[in-house]
């Protein structure tokens, strides 16, 4: 009995499901990659409470993200420890940073080059 209830129940689902599968989903259009990548990325990294790790980071190319991954654009850090951090990148701006995953595949990102040094901190203009 039971088994013939969730039969009844299962089926009305099923179709309104069904009705949703058929509409198509707009693509999103990734934004530009952030030319300035390596500079916004020191930049960041040099007002981190623990930026002296970074020292002597080195940063890859800049990529697509692939789902998972957060936002458009991401690029790795390779630390002098052996650690990674993936970079993301969306709007111009940094969006997320964290330790690498094996699906970012850091350890095979290519032409890891040093960051460039991170610039003066902007003073605010006074009116």
């Amino acid at each position: 009995m039971p088994s013939k209830l969730l039969l009844s129940a299962a089926i009305p689902c099923a179709l309104a499901l069904a009705g949703c599968a058929s509409q198509t989903l707009p693509t999103p259009v990734p934004q530009p990659y952030p030319v300035n990548y390596r500079q916004i990325a020191a930049n960041a990294v040099a007002a981190l409470p623990k930026a002296d790790r970074f020292k002597s980071a080195l940063i890859s190319d800049l990529q697509p993200s692939v789902a998972p991954q957060p936002a458009d654009w991401f690029a790795c850090l390779r630390l002098s420890d052996g650690g990674f951090i993936a970079v993301f990148y969306g709007d111009e701006k940094i969006t997320d940073m964290r330790r690498s995953i094996g699906f970012d595949r850091c350890d095979r990102a290519t032409n890891y080059s040093p960051l460039p040094r991170p610039e003066p901190p902007k003073k605010p203009r006074s009116t």
